[in-house]
C-alpha cells in the first residue's frame, strides 16, 4: 500500500484497483499523488497476481478534476517545471503499463483527470460523467501529454474544439467523439466494469503487453517500419512459447 491516503488500493480478482481518494476536492492530486501512483505501480509491474489495473475517484461527483490548484499555482518556476516533468512520467508510464488499465470514470474528469483517463487503455463511463480541458481558461496549457492524446485519438479538429474551447463535454458527446469505449447507465457501471476486465483476463498476458508495445510504436511509423514491429513482436511470442 502506497503511504499516501490520498491514494488507495487493493487487490481483488488479480486486478490492481486505484482510487483517488480526495473526494472533497473532486479527487484533485498534486506531486506526493503522483508519486504514489509511479510507486504502486512499479511494484506490481512484474506481479504475477496483477493482470490488471482500474483507477477510479472516491465517491461519486468526480473521477478527479486533476492538478491540486493550490499546490500549482503556488510553485515557481522550477517546481512548475518539475511538476510538467513528474506528471508527463507518471502518464507516460501508465500508457506504457505492460498490462490492461481501465479508467472507471463518474462525475467530472476535468483537466488532469481526464488526462490520466486518456492514458489509460480503456476508459468506462456512466452517463453522468462530464469531460472538459479548462486550462486555456486559466492561463495555461494542458501539461501532462493531454494535447498529445487528445490529437491521437481524435484527430486534430476534435482536439481543437475540446481543447481550444474548453467547455465540458457530455458522457453521450464523449461517447460519440471516440473519447470513452464503454457508455453505460451508472447503476450499471461497475457490471459494464467487471464485463470488460473479465475479457481482459483471458488475454494472454505476454501476448497483451506486446501487442500493446506495437500498437504503440506502429502508430506513427511507416508501413515498413510498422511490419517490422510487427515481426519482432511475432518472433518474440514464439521465443517465448518454446521456452515454456
Amino acid at each position: 500500500m502506497p503511504s499516501n491516503p490520498s491514494i488507495l488500493s487493493e487487490i481483488k480478482n488479480q486486478v490492481l484497483h486505484v482510487t483517488l481518494n480526495n473526494p472533497e476536492k473532486h479527487n484533485c492530486f498534486g506531486m506526493a499523488e503522483l508519486e504514489a501512483i509511479q510507486k504502486l505501480l512499479l511494484r506490481h509491474q512484474t506481479d504475477a497476481d496483477v493482470k490488471a489495473v482500474v483507477f477510479r475517484g472516491a465517491g461519486e461527483r468526480s473521477f478527479s478534476t486533476g492538478a491540486n490548484l493550490k499546490q500549482f499555482t503556488a510553485l515557481d518556476q522550477p517546481g512548475t517545471m518539475e511538476w510538467i516533468k513528474k506528471g508527463h512520467e507518471v502518464f507516460n508510464f501508465i500508457e506504457n503499463f505492460p498490462k490492461p488499465t481501465v479508467a472507471v470514470i463518474q462525475g467530472f474528469a476535468l483537466g488532469g483527470g481526464m488526462e490520466l483517463a486518456l492514458s489509460c487503455d480503456f476508459r468506462v463511463a456512466s452517463e453522468k460523467a462530464v469531460f472538459g480541458s479548462p486550462e486555456l481558461r486559466h492561463g495555461w496549457l494542458p501539461g501532462w501529454g493531454g494535447i498529445h492524446r487528445l490529437k491521437k485519438l481524435l484527430g486534430e479538429a476534435a482536439a481543437k474544439e475540446i481543447i481550444f474551447l474548453a467547455e465540458h463535454v457530455s458522457a453521450k458527446n464523449a461517447y460519440r467523439l471516440g473519447l470513452i469505449h464503454r457508455l453505460t447507465a451508472t447503476e450499471a457501471l461497475e457490471a459494464e466494469t467487471i464485463t470488460l476486465l473479465d475479457k481482459l483476463l483471458l488475454v494472454h498476458p505476454d501476448a497483451f503487453s506486446m501487442a500493446k508495445a506495437a500498437i504503440s510504436e506502429s502508430g506513427d511509423s511507416s508501413p515498413t517500419t510498422a511490419s517490422q514491429v510487427w515481426f519482432d513482436v511475432l518472433s518474440t511470442l514464439h521465443s517465448k512459447r518454446n521456452s515454456e
